[in-house]
């Protein structure tokens, strides 16, 4: 059981995990380089708090009692970190500053403390690499705003200790999270489905006569929150980019980093932080940008372009694709890759409880590979093609996950 905990960074992510463990019960102190990002997350704390009982919803004296467990600083405090249960890593997405991190905390803390990070791309056999106990190295993958997302992806390798990963599973029910136990890979679970969904709607807006609006709303009236642009510009397109490459990296011509997104990130435009991505947001009403216009009309005029209808199974297909190979492949079970799709994206319940329900019961898994057989011939055999497990049209992947 955790008590005491620590959290290694104080930006938005760090300072939202250790909101959590505070409001939780669990002591916490905050760690960073700068007094200031120790300040905020601090700070950003205590007006979550302010906001709960404004609403209602918490006592102004639990608030008080909750805010109280949090403290920080830019040392060290060695007598903390002697004895504290578990640390939670949340510094930038640099595995060799992730490394030197927690080889330091190897030599400060306990050999009972628990060591983990909130890597949302990073291998944590990489991050582990150099410590010399292993075995009490996790991830625990927290999604953006830490405070209001469900989920939390509990990532594990064959080095770390069963009872760790029941520990933290157990963590995330104490703080309220969703948890979903997933083996290391390449992406885990939500950013492997999430993502190349997101880039094959780059690939049919390049591809088609299909417009950035007509996607969008196609796939928000299917029952999406928002369409795959409008998502794209709200997560950050240079941070969707590091994630593309990396999956890329894994899996080649399945996965591929569309040109439009790369020209945008050399460009500049990131999405809403900077103003311009997929729409342009300086003028005060969204519209979509004049770049990614004059880039598809450019790459349309080089390329034979003959699609002309775009239907929500394109995008979707990729998700069941991919949900499929993360099962065939024991990176998590059915259950839990539909519930990481729930919690991690807002899949929508009116459609499905995720990709795998949505394949089974939604399209029908005879449907699923009829569909995939055609856009491997229309599209991409690349991109469209089944497991080895999908045994059969008739008999589907042998997974039953209603």
């Amino acid at each position: 059981m955790v008590k005491k905990a620590a959290g290694i960074g104080g930006g938005a992510m760090g300072g939202g995990i250790a909101h959590l463990l505070a409001a939780a019960g669990i002591e916490c102190f905050i760690k960073d380089v700068d007094s200031l990002f120790v300040d905020k997350a601090i700070a950003h704390s205590r007006a979550i708090f302010e906001k709960m009982v404004k609403k209602g919803k918490l006592e102004q004296s639990v608030a008080f009692e909750a805010q109280s467990r949090l403290r920080g600083g830019v040392e060290y405090d060695r007598s903390w970190f002697a004895d504290v249960d578990l640390v939670i890593e949340a510094v930038p997405e640099i595995l060799d500053l992730k490394r030197k991190v927690f080889v330091e905390l190897e030599g400060l803390c306990s050999s009972k403390t628990i060591l983990a990070s909130n890597t949302s791309t990073l291998s944590i056999a990489d991050m582990a690499s150099d410590l010399k106990d292993k075995s009490r190295f996790v991830g625990l993958h927290f999604f953006n705003p830490a405070h209001v997302m469900k989920l939390v992806e509990v990532i594990y390798d064959d080095n770390t200790a069963a009872d760790v990963v029941a520990a933290m599973m157990d963590l995330c029910g104490t703080i309220g999270k969703v948890p979903i136990k997933v083996r290391n890979a390449p992406g885990f679970v939500v950013n492997r489905i999430l993502i190349p969904y997101m880039n094959e709607a780059v690939l049919v807006l390049m591809n088609s006569k299909v417009a950035v609006g007509e996607i969008d709303d196609v796939m928000h009236s299917f029952g999406m929150p928002m369409g795959p642009f409008a998502l794209w510009d709200l997560v950050g397109l240079d941070v969707g980019l590091h994630a593309s490459r990396t999956l890329e990296d894994a899996f080649g011509s399945r996965t591929p980093v569309p040109e439009l997104l790369k020209f945008l990130v050399e460009r500049g435009d990131f999405g809403q932080k900077t103003g311009r991505g997929f729409f342009d947001y300086t003028a005060g009403e969204k519209q979509v940008s004049a770049a990614v216009e004059e880039f598809v009309s450019g790459w349309q005029r080089e390329h034979d372009i003959n699609e002309e209808r775009f239907v929500p199974e394109r995008l979707m297909l990729v998700q069941v694709r991919e949900a499929l190979l993360i099962v065939a492949e024991d990176i998590a079970s059915p259950k839990d890759v539909d519930a990481g799709m729930v919690y991690g994206t807002g899949f929508p319940a009116r459609v499905a409880k995720g990709p795998l329900d949505y394949g089974e019961n939604r399209l029908g898994w005879n449907n699923v590979g009829q569909l995939m057989r055609d856009y491997g011939k229309s599209v991409s055999a690349d991109r469209y093609y089944l497991p080895a497990n999908f045994d059969g049209l008739d008999s589907g992947p042998g997974i039953f996950v209603s």
